[in-house]
């Protein structure tokens, strides 16, 4: 049992992952009153800024060229449309499951043009980086890339200044990537701690247990409580690959705003196999908590729209439209 005057503790899953594994497995009603889940921006979709969809719409009809992207970003509305509807009106979008399908494509079909919209976090750089890679080797001159790729030190910076988090469950699947060692300055930083968890229901309770732990003793620390795959450098492979075709540069989070650093872009001498797009974000439609659920201000089923007027199949924030979104881990899993 938990003491009456036990201090209140914010803890965050940022990934979407943890956060499928903390409904599915029923994990909340474990955890004592004072422990508090709160989900993250841990879904590349729903983070895409409302500029970036503009931008990839108006060039694909500029340039009567196809859009090649991951299916889940079909459903996120720029300020106007969505890409499903751009295509329902007459451009060409073609969904796929990896970035490298862009290449055969193209390969394919070597008069027209291609547009691979690169979204994602630091796991699917590296497969953007070796598309990007096989392009020049190759000399495939009809595929390009528009990239809106984030990094998650600097956004986890931005809540630990803003938003009051007192824990963070770090992201699994980027920290098999950054690696521990990532985490080691914001620690210090913010001190609090960062812990680093597998998405099995079991290994999900031991991390929130170990962040609980360290807040109830007043201490801080990075733990890795995932070693079978995550080492304290991360993967070195793949961060060398990032370095050598992508920089660090001011991103745009959809219902967040510019975080500085919080972004790559391509480097200069590769620029010219992809195409700049100015991100801007637009206000969210009226009454969409999507802002205030990806950074840990709200739970999704205390948004107002939630499970009425947003709903998966016709969803009016980016958090119900990805399987990786708060808003539809919570609706599925209700």
């Amino acid at each position: 049992m938990s003491a009456p005057d036990a201090p209140r503790m914010k803890i965050m899953e940022v990934c979407g992952t943890h956060t499928a594994a903390i409904l599915r497995g029923g994990l909340r009603a474990l955890l004592p009153p004072e422990v508090r889940l709160v989900s993250g921006p841990g879904c590349p979709v729903c983070v895409t800024s409302a500029g970036f969809i503009d931008g990839v719409i108006e060039w694909a009809r500029r340039e009567d060229a196809a859009i090649i992207s991951f299916g889940d970003l079909f459903g996120v509305r720029g300020t106007h449309c969505s890409f499903a509807e751009a295509r329902a009106a007459g451009c060409e979008f073609i969904p796929v499951y990896s970035p490298f399908e862009a290449l055969k494509t193209a390969r394919a079909n070597p008069q027209k043009s291609y547009l691979l919209a690169a979204v994602g976090f630091e796991t699917t750089v590296p497969l953007y980086a070796l598309v990007l890679e096989t392009i020049i080797q190759e000399k495939i001159p009809n595929l390009r890339l528009a990239v809106s790729v984030k990094t998650m030190p600097a956004a986890l910076a931005f809540l630990g200044e803003t938003e009051g988090i007192d824990g963070f469950l770090c992201p699994g699947h980027v920290s098999v990537i950054i690696g521990k060692d990532a985490y080691l300055p914001l620690s210090e930083r913010f001190k609090k701690p960062f812990v680093i968890g597998g998405f099995e229901p079991d290994e999900v309770l031991t991390a929130i247990r170990e962040i609980a732990a360290q807040l109830r003793q007043g201490v801080y620390a990075v733990k890795n409580l995932y070693p079978s795959v995550v080492s304290d450098a991360g993967n070195l492979r793949a961060k060398a690959l990032i370095a050598r075709y992508f920089e660090p540069a001011d991103g745009v989070w959809r219902g967040i705003g510019m975080i500085p650093g919080s972004a790559l872009a391509v480097r200069p001498a590769y620029a010219h196999y992809a195409i700049p797009i100015t991100e801007a974000d637009d206000a969210p439609p009226e009454g969409c908590g999507c802002a205030a659920v990806l950074t840990g201000r709200l739970s999704p089923d205390e948004c107002p729209l939630f499970g009425g007027l947003c709903r998966p199949e016709d969803p009016v924030g980016a958090c119900m439209v990805s399987n990786e979104g708060s808003c539809r881990i919570y609706y599925e899993n209700r």
